[in-house]
């Protein structure tokens, strides 16, 4: 199983590391992957035209390289598309949306919605899935109510196709519904597991997004890590965790997962 780490995790916390090109260094020595945070609110500009090329040679040789969008609470067509123009640029072949990016009025806090009145949301969302296959880009829409994500799947799917589209499962997100369904996160897996191409790692006590590290919530891990054995999940893990000390967390979690994974 591949892993990466979410700069989220750094920003998350007070202590650990801000510098973005040392957090690279540090992932490549230890064997992670990274997501990008475009919400780098440390340094805003460095996502910047004029310093791509850079950043694209600082990225080089990263084990694997994905990007969460900066769109956390609105949507902008223009951001949309410029964020897939960098991920293309720097070689990174996925980027993760939320819902409300495209302008669905939904959060990830969210189960089930009304989807009426959304035309312009999918509009958007085609468009965009359109725009990334054509730079070789796979978008990954978060979840997040699941009822949006199964008909997001089906309509993208019979539209366009599934190359440039997929599902991020963040674990957390769905196990925040644990005092209102029975094994929120079990469903999803079921609903969604032919379309999950993106995993976020973090685990909750079930009902607030505590991005607590797998093992300190009430996720059941190594029944979750069958069922993706089970679906055949090849795609990474990134560890989106909130800890004081975010690489020796990252490194923690990963051994705690390949111990589930060895039946330990």
């Amino acid at each position: 199983m591949d892993y990466g780490i979410s700069t989220w995790s750094f920003l998350a916390s007070e202590s650990g590391e801000k510098d973005l090109t040392t957090i690279i260094q540090i992932a490549k020595e230890n064997d992670f992957g990274l997501e990008l945070w475009l919400d780098w609110t440390v340094d805003p500009g460095i996502f910047n035209k004029k310093y791509r090329k850079h950043l694209k040679e600082v990225l080089a040789s990263l084990k694997n390289l994905s990007l969460h969008s900066s769109l956390l609470y609105k949507s902008n067509k223009k951001v949309i598309f410029d964020e897939i123009d960098l991920c293309s640029m720097i070689d990174a072949k996925m980027i993760v949306f939320h819902p409300i990016s495209f302008g669905f009025p939904a959060g990830t806090g969210d189960f089930l919605i009304d989807l009426e009145g959304a035309g312009s949301a999918w509009d958007l969302l085609f468009s965009a899935v359109e725009y990334a296959s054509k730079r070789s880009v796979k978008i990954s829409l978060e979840n997040g109510p699941l009822n949006l994500l199964i008909e997001a799947c089906k309509n993208v799917s019979s539209k366009i196709g599934n190359e440039a589209f997929g599902i991020c499962l963040d674990t957390c997100h769905a196990q925040m519904h644990l005092r209102k369904y029975q094994n929120p996160l079990h469903r999803y897996l079921s609903e969604l597991h032919a379309y999950i191409t993106h995993i976020h790692i973090s685990d909750c006590m079930g009902e607030f997004d505590d991005h607590l590290p797998p093992g300190k919530g009430t996720i059941d891990w190594k029944d979750f890590l069958i069922q993706l054995n089970n679906i055949g999940y090849k795609g990474t893990m990134i560890l989106e965790i909130k800890d004081e000390y975010p690489f020796e967390c990252a490194k923690v979690t990963r051994n705690f997962l390949e111990k589930q994974l060895d039946g330990k």
